[in-house]
């Protein structure tokens, strides 16, 4: 699972190239998208973790950059579990991605470090579903720092604070160790900002 967020970030140096291209942009499930790859029938898949090897295909994983984590929600949750956070998140109203999506293991290891219950409310195979439930006052939820500011600004959300240690990765597979196709290289050349 990747922010739509962060995959137009990825994507906009491609899109910024002199010669035309023509972007065509799908999501499936990580088994369809290699196969796809495989036979040539997608460039490049833009994903949160390095290929696993269990897919028996020759292709590369090229690391785009990494992101901190921080939690959000409406104004009123903001204020309510900013207070002694992170703490105050034992018990809080929490929407979180669905078990596929790294960042969701590595917040359920982030909570059993410190200790922390929230109730979760909601579990989101997409993103934007997520954060349109975070709006609506549904819970508090995890976003890449990468975003803060567009996820401020376009739902109206606010930052409770920053989930130390929490990283999330962002990857390109192609079937190129060498890249050749020019989005590609561009989307490969032009890592994220911010990120460390």
């Amino acid at each position: 699972m990747m922010p739509k967020l962060v995959a137009f970030q990825l994507l906009q140096p491609a899109l910024m190239l002199d010669e035309p291209i023509r972007l065509v942009c799908t999501e499936a499930e990580m088994p369809r998208l290699v196969a796809d790859l495989a036979i040539h029938k997608l460039d490049v898949i833009l994903t949160d973790t390095a290929l696993d090897p269990v897919y028996k295909v020759k292709a590369f994983s090229h690391r785009l950059g990494e992101s901190d984590v921080v939690i959000m929600g409406t104004k009123a949750l903001a204020q309510k579990y900013s207070r002694n956070f992170p703490a105050s998140l034992d018990g809080a109203p929490f929407l979180l991605p669905t078990d596929e999506s790294v960042l969701r293991h590595a917040m359920d290891q982030w909570f059993r470090d410190l200790h922390l219950t929230p109730v979760i409310k909601g579990e989101f195979a997409d993103s934007a579903m997520l954060k349109i439930a975070g709006r609506n006052g549904l819970g508090l939820f995890a976003i890449p720092v990468q975003i803060q500011e567009d996820v401020s600004d376009i739902y109206g959300l606010h930052t409770v604070g920053l989930a130390n240690g929490v990283k999330e990765q962002f990857y390109a597979v192609s079937v190129e160790r060498k890249l050749k196709h020019p989005a590609v290289i561009a989307i490969c050349d032009n890592p994220l900002q911010n990120c460390l």
